[in-house]
């Protein structure tokens, strides 16, 4: 209780001195909520999504207290805008447990996150966005047609690549989603997701040494926040590591999971 009362005074130390730190403030939330101090967990939450509204992860954080206290309707909300934000979490073990837990809900979640991207900004984001969630629903030509016009006009988009190369798997085009997970990995090396299924198109092909090096690599590669992709601009430094602040677990529950390959020994 004293480690987290200390942590507890850190933060807000900290947020004295970057009061725009989305990260601080929800990670102030959860050090309160662990304290029981639940009034002080809800304030900090909800600063952490007034000062950043696409940070997935305070959403996601506002969301679990909410329903916590039963407030369904709330924390689907917030789950809604944390998917419009970050559509790879539809592959995450959060949204798994969710759909475990309350499958009404994370249908009426996915609707509403349709909802609000149909009402953002025409962009090629946008559009890479909705086609992941078609992609989800298995509306393959339609999250096909939205990619392809997505990188059509954006063609550096590689998540988009990778939900392109998992409808081709999906339609059983192993060499189409081949090419458009190496074209994924050229644009973003560490993109764990596109490793990991070259992985499974190894194996499935029946090259266990090509499977079994890219599996591990995928294991190996780090989760990356929204906290890091922005450091360097709020604070003008580098930051310390790829998961700078946030605690792994939350990252790892949050973040799309890696399909596991049973590999014989």
């Amino acid at each position: 209780m004293p480690l987290l009362q200390g942590a507890a005074e850190d933060y807000r130390r900290a947020l004295s001195l970057s009061m725009n730190d989305a990260t601080f403030w929800s990670n102030l939330g959860w050090v309160e909520a662990y304290l029981h101090n639940d009034d002080q967990a809800l304030d900090a939450f909800h600063q952490a999504v007034i000062v950043d509204p696409m940070d997935s992860t305070s959403r996601v954080s506002l969301g679990l207290f909410y329903e916590r206290r039963g407030l369904l309707e709330d924390a689907r909300e917030q789950y809604a805008y944390a998917l419009a934000s970050s559509p790879r979490m539809l592959d995450s073990r959060f949204f798994a447990d969710l759909t475990g837990r309350d499958p009404t809900g994370a249908t009426m979640t996915i609707v509403r996150c349709l909802d609000i991207l149909a009402n953002m900004p025409e962009s090629p984001l946008v559009l890479a966005s909705i086609a992941k969630v078609h992609a989800y629903q298995g509306h393959y030509e339609a999250a096909s047609q939205e990619l392809a016009n997505a990188l059509q006009g954006l063609p550096d988009i590689s998540t988009a690549w990778t939900t392109l190369g998992l409808v081709e798997l999906a339609k059983s085009h192993s060499d189409s989603a081949r090419l458009d997970f190496r074209r994924a990995i050229a644009l973003d090396p560490l993109n764990r997701v596109a490793v990991n299924q070259l992985a499974v198109i190894a194996k499935s092909a029946g090259n266990l040494p090509l499977a079994r090096g890219l599996y591990f690599d995928a294991r190996a590669m780090p989760l990356a926040s929204k906290h890091w992709e922005r450091t360097w601009r709020i604070y003008h430094v580098p930051p310390v590591t790829t998961n700078d602040l946030i605690p792994s677990n939350l990252l790892e529950y949050v973040g799309p999971q890696l399909q596991p390959l049973d590999m014989p020994k």
